[in-house]
């Protein structure tokens, strides 16, 4: 996310990147929720909200 913002020339493109891939997590879980067999858990919404960040840390120290 944060690479195709970058390349389309958004300034602010690691928060927003950051935003928009914790909410995609966030609309993941309740969308598990509808899901026969699958389970959505209140844990997994801090786990993606961190893994979104900690993935855009490394984007901007490994690629820009």
């Amino acid at each position: 996310m944060s690479w195709s913002l970058r390349i389309s020339g958004v300034r602010r493109f690691m928060l927003i990147g950051w935003i928009m891939a914790s909410l995609y997590g966030i609309s993941d879980e309740i969308h598990q929720s509808f899901v026969p067999m699958r389970d959505a858990s209140e844990g997994d919404v801090p786990a993606d909200i961190i893994g979104a960040f900690v993935g855009a840390v490394l984007f901007r120290k490994i690629i820009c």
